[in-house]
């Protein structure tokens, strides 16, 4: 059985090029979820945070919409994770996204938990992700900074590790950057009537920085499929190296006037593939 966690609703100005809600507040609310759940948590409080959110997502919420997130414990059949937050749209109940956690705290899988089987990892496996030689895809031209900045206080929560929702930002600001670095425009891609919403992703909490820390996002393509795309992002701190989060996402094209999915045209899907994994 789940419990309540969170409550929110779909204002305007969160609204992407898509005409949805962008993914980064879908993150933003299952972090306020994992805080509320952690603090039924047996042990000291607060407890740890999240290492690995894996997030899916199932419906759209559209402009003014207003959601609640149910919280549960899940069974060995998910294992490693072991607490799963679900999104569901309130006037309809329907299922909008899911996320999968790996806590920090030890708390694995229930063996009188959920399977919460319609929520499993689709195209991106489950546990956490490794770290890759961004200086080697740099250099190689299979990569590009997409975002360079400063971490702020805001970006941290309770226990002074770094906000999943506060890493994920990071990534809705360089995807832009990312489609320019292989030479897609924001004209060459959307003037066509194209659309692309993630529909899997994978945040992996590497180590921790402190306010005041500069960053730098360095990101690539991954496989490029006929209807999807992988992209993969990595935040570093920028003094040391250190890596701070892994993140991939599956990315589905959309036909934006049906808004369904259709195939990446063929020019657009070489400018990608030529910029290699």
């Amino acid at each position: 059985m789940s419990a309540e966690t969170h409550h929110a609703f779909v204002p305007a100005w969160e609204i992407d090029a898509n005409d949805h809600w962008n993914t980064a507040f879908y993150v933003r609310a299952f972090q306020q979820a994992s805080e509320r759940f952690a603090q039924g948590v047996p042990g000291p409080q607060p407890a740890a945070p999240p290492e690995v959110f894996h997030v899916r997502f199932f419906r759209e919420l559209r402009l003014l919409e207003t959601l609640s997130i149910g919280s549960l414990r899940l069974s060995e059949a998910r294992a490693p994770y072991g607490v799963a937050h679900i999104i569901r749209e309130a006037s309809s109940g329907r299922v909008a996204a899911s996320a999968l956690e790996l806590r920090g705290d030890g708390l694995g899988p229930d063996p009188q938990g959920d399977e919460a089987g319609a929520y499993a990892p689709r195209s991106l496996p489950p546990g956490p992700q490794g770290i890759s030689d961004t200086g080697v895809a740099l250099a190689e031209g299979r990569a590009t900074v997409t975002h360079a900045g400063i971490l702020q206080p805001g970006d941290f929560d309770g226990t002074g590790k770094l906000l999943m929702s506060a890493l994920h930002m990071r990534v809705s600001d360089g995807n832009g950057h990312l489609w320019q670095f292989v030479g897609v425009s924001s004209d060459a891609f959307y003037g066509r009537g194209l659309g692309r919403a993630i529909v899997e992703l994978k945040i992996t909490r590497q180590g921790n920085a402190a306010p005041g820390t500069p960053v730098r996002q360095v990101s690539w393509f991954g496989e490029v499929g006929r209807k999807s795309i992988e992209i993969c992002h990595q935040l570093e701190d920028l003094r040391t190296g250190a890596v701070l989060s892994s993140i991939s996402t599956i990315t589905l094209i959309l036909d934006m006037a049906a808004r369904k999915s259709t195939e990446l045209p063929p020019d657009l899907a070489e400018a990608l593939r030529a910029s290699g994994p």
